[in-house]
């Protein structure tokens, strides 16, 4: 696919049977980087750690195949839509982790896109068959605001969808190639683009930057502007099949990862082009999803075997063995051997399933920060469990603390902020 260069840089960590029948979904939690979440045409969900052939958590429930699933932003919350159009969540930190809540209402057809809300995780939003996009409240169990398709004469099944990183916009992907932006604070459509020519498979944002990808079936990748108007700014060469997954580096976004059944493309990008810099050949089957881990300074992906009915394989990349980082151009602090061994990285990845298990289970207050807001107000937050009413992220390497602050007596956040430090 990609030339001689290209090869011998994706490893192979493991397969193994995952599900009776076909997997149809599988999503790398962001956090840690090392569990896994699959879902099959079985019906089932599945918890993996990346280094361990045993399940952490079998999560039943749904009635018929798993067509989406994700993580919170904490992974002790998992959501899986599946054929039917229903949408079950797992709580991983309750006392009956294994039992699932239910949403009224649903779907009319089967839901294809799942992301949680960046600050309020008990917010998500869906993108189905049927064209619509749903905003939902899991404490209420039942949607809160409805995109309907039909009613903005727009009759394309939404294929992805990514809430803004600042959680006031939702950007949906279509079967069409297009794009739609929704204000979920007005609940009304900001607007939309024409960009590809086929379905948009998945959508990333820029770590700082009023910047998002998506790439598509059409097998390329786009960078978009949403400083203004909605507009592409770069677009990338043809991949040989179509674009699977997308990922900005975490560090500044300067990067953009990109993959399809065949391999992996990286690309230096600006507001005014996109450069190809390096290809890593990868026969990794039906790929679903990769995450470049900045502090295991390797990239996973995860891809569902073509062949073997039931089989997934777990595929790493040594961050170092990748341009721009291996030469030294890009972040020092991202320093890992290339003449890597699938037994070197298994060392690396040392968690034990039950380790793993007991940090899901028993999260325990993290921080506590104070901010002043506009109005002089200052407000105290706290990160526990997601269920409190005032949260705080803290994000060192990216020089930011994220607060949201929401009053008890309103359901929506009523305040965002992102306070950078040097």
């Amino acid at each position: 696919m990609f030339g001689s260069e290209s090869k011998g840089r994706a490893i192979n960590l493991r397969n193994f049977s995952a599900h009776k029948k076909q997997v149809l979904c599988s999503k790398i939690g962001r956090k840690s980087g090392q569990i896994v979440a699959t879902g099959g045409e079985d019906a089932l969900v599945k918890l993996w750690h990346v280094a361990n052939d045993e399940p952490l958590m079998s999560l039943a429930g749904h009635k018929s195949p798993i067509t989406c699933i994700t993580f919170n932003s904490t992974e002790d919350v998992v959501i899986a839509g599946s054929e039917s159009g229903s949408i079950r969540l797992w709580d991983l930190n309750s006392e009956q982790p294994t039992s699932s809540k239910t949403f009224q209402g649903g779907h009319r057809s089967a839901v294809t896109c799942v992301d949680f809300h960046p600050f309020a995780s008990e917010y998500f939003a869906t993108g189905s068959l049927d064209t619509n996009v749903k905003v939902w409240d899991s404490r209420v169990k039942k949607d809160v605001q409805s995109h309907r398709g039909e009613s903005e004469n727009y009759k394309e099944p939404i294929s992805s969808l990514r809430f803004t990183p600042d959680g006031k916009w939702i950007v949906a992907g279509g079967e069409d190639g297009t794009i739609k932006i929704y204000d979920i604070t007005t609940g009304k459509k900001f607007g939309q683009i024409q960009s590809h020519r086929s379905t948009v498979t998945t959508i990333d944002f820029h770590p700082s930057e009023f910047y998002l990808a998506t790439g598509s079936a059409d097998r390329t990748v786009q960078v978009l502007s949403l400083e203004d108007t909605i507009e592409v700014v770069s677009k990338s060469d043809i991949f040989p099949s179509g674009v699977k997954s997308v990922q900005f580096s975490p560090e500044d976004g300067s990067v953009l990862l990109s993959i399809c059944d065949e391999g992996m493309k990286v690309h230096a990008w600006n507001s005014a082009n996109m450069r190809c810099i390096d290809t890593i050949d990868a026969k990794w089957g039906n790929i679903s999803d990769v995450n470049l881990h900045q502090g295991l300074n390797q990239i996973f992906a995860v891809s569902a075997n073509p062949t073997v009915t039931g089989y997934v394989g777990i595929w790493v990349i040594p961050v170092d063995s990748v341009r721009p980082w291996y030469n030294g151009q890009e972040d020092k602090k991202m320093h890992f051997s290339p003449q890597v061994t699938k037994e070197m990285v298994n060392e690396t990845l040392n968690s034990s399933t039950e380790d793993v298990l007991n940090e899901i289970r028993n999260r325990k207050p993290v921080s506590v920060a104070t901010t002043t807001t506009n109005r002089g107000e200052v407000i105290t937050v706290t990160k526990v469990s997601g269920k409190e009413e005032h949260l705080c992220w803290a994000d060192l390497k990216h020089h930011q603390v994220r607060l949201s602050y929401r009053r008890k007596e309103r359901s929506q956040p009523i305040l965002i902020l992102i306070l950078s430090f040097q």
